[in-house]
């Protein structure tokens, strides 16, 4: 009996640990910060809405930091930051990143990221213009499709 006792003790503290690492792990995807970033014009601009500057927090498009390497020190593993169109000296004509992304974060930068626009190709049998067609769940949709799921899922 006190055998079986042991190992129940045993499995209850190993299921706590197992739980207690979940839950770190959870709470650490959970926390993940997008930051936004822009330079001294507004020009083009999808991502922000006010001029950088690194005393801002980074936070909202309304308060985006002015450079990517002020940024950089700030996020952590997980983390997304908006790159504003603009002139930095951190990047590369072509868009790329001029060092070494160490922390694993995810740069998306205004017109040089492909994880901006879809990759479904619109159907080459159909004329779609922005007046006839919506997207759901990345594919073209007609009006009353999308109005349709619009409806019912309003009801649920």
């Amino acid at each position: 009996m006190i055998m079986l006792s042991n190992i129940n003790t045993v499995m209850v503290k190993e299921n706590k640990y197992l739980f207690l690492c979940i839950f770190i792990l959870i709470c650490h995807k959970m926390t993940a910060l997008n930051y936004y970033i822009n330079d001294t014009s507004l020009d083009g601009d999808l991502y922000t809405r006010a001029i950088g500057n690194d005393f801002n927090d980074g936070l909202t498009p309304d308060s985006p930091k002015r450079t990517v390497t002020v940024v950089y020190h700030l996020a952590k593993e997980g983390d997304v930051v908006y790159i504003d169109s603009g002139k930095y000296s951190e990047i590369s004509s072509n868009g790329e990143l001029l060092f070494e992304n160490k922390k694993k974060i995810r740069f998306i930068i205004a017109g040089n990221s492909e994880g901006i626009f879809s990759k479904t190709p619109f159907p080459a049998n159909e004329k779609n213009t922005p007046e006839i067609f919506y997207i759901k769940n990345d594919q073209p949709v007609s009006r009353e499709t999308y109005l349709k799921q619009l409806h019912s899922n309003s009801k649920e």
